[in-house]
């Protein structure tokens, strides 16, 4: 990624082309640059190389976002496929894979004792193997609710799974947090895994990280009971999860 400062330089080299259009400064220019239009020349200048630094600046991320993704999908979309065959094995069936990042969004207040608008974070999909990319962003999931969202307050996997819990009104609405709309959209989950996906990056001889989404699994279908509500095969589900999350964050390591 370009280091931040680069993406103000664009805005700091067209105020100093507006700046020194001013007058009094185009005077003391002058002054510096004893030939009369040097002010205009420097602000003409000035004005494309921040027009080209901007372009530049926000391409080269696209680019190397669009370079990612074509190196990085096909492969998560093998593993997740051969991952759903090997959990069909063991009576886990109908699953779904998809990967969610964060976005901040802006919402007003509906309490007419609060008028802030308050600037939320939710969840988007940018990946998904058997997943409704429209169905889900139109769930507008925050990053505090679900699975998903403890996953990712948490910075630990989160396990749900329909056989082991009784009392799913309260888990939904008092732990999950959802509205009565995204209790609908996630009625016929049987079992959901969320596994946040994390890069470390060594810099300066310090330990730093970067939580960039969370990596969720769900499974619409469970025939044997007994294996899903078995802890240690439980384990060894969040393990194969984790294994496709930590695949994908070497995945993006390898593309940057």
């Amino acid at each position: 990624m370009l280091p931040k400062f680069l993406y103000w330089i664009a805005f700091i080299l067209a105020g100093i082309s507006i700046v020194i259009r001013i007058p009094e400064v185009k005077e003391k220019f002058i002054i510096i640059f004893p030939y009369e239009n040097a002010p205009n020349w420097i602000a003409i200048t000035l004005a494309f190389v921040s027009i080209y630094e901007f372009i530049v600046n926000k391409k080269l991320p696209i680019d190397q976002l669009k370079r990612i993704k074509s190196a990085v999908w096909p492969k998560l979309n093998v593993q997740a496929e051969r991952i759903s065959k090997e959990l069909e094995s063991v009576g886990i069936h109908e699953c779904s894979f998809n990967l969610v990042k964060t976005k901040s969004k802006v919402c007003f207040s509906k309490k007419l004792s609060n008028l802030f608008i308050k600037k939320k974070r939710i969840f988007i999909q940018i990946w998904g193997v058997n997943s409704y990319e429209q169905r889900f962003n139109k769930m507008s999931l925050l990053s505090n609710q679900g699975v998903c969202g403890i996953a990712y307050q948490s910075g630990s996997p989160c396990i749900f799974d329909i056989i082991n819990h009784t009392d799913i009104d309260h888990l939904n609405k008092e732990i999950f947090k959802y509205n009565d709309s995204q209790i609908n959209d996630k009625v016929d989950i049987k079992l959901a895994i969320s596994v946040p996906i994390i890069i470390y990056n060594n810099k300066h001889n310090k330990q730093s990280h970067d939580l960039v989404g969370v990596l969720n699994f769900e499974s619409k279908r469970i025939t044997d009971q007994q294996f899903i509500s078995n802890p240690k095969n439980q384990a060894i589900i969040i393990s194969i999860v984790k294994k496709l999350a930590k695949d994908y964050s070497f995945l993006i390591d390898m593309n940057h």
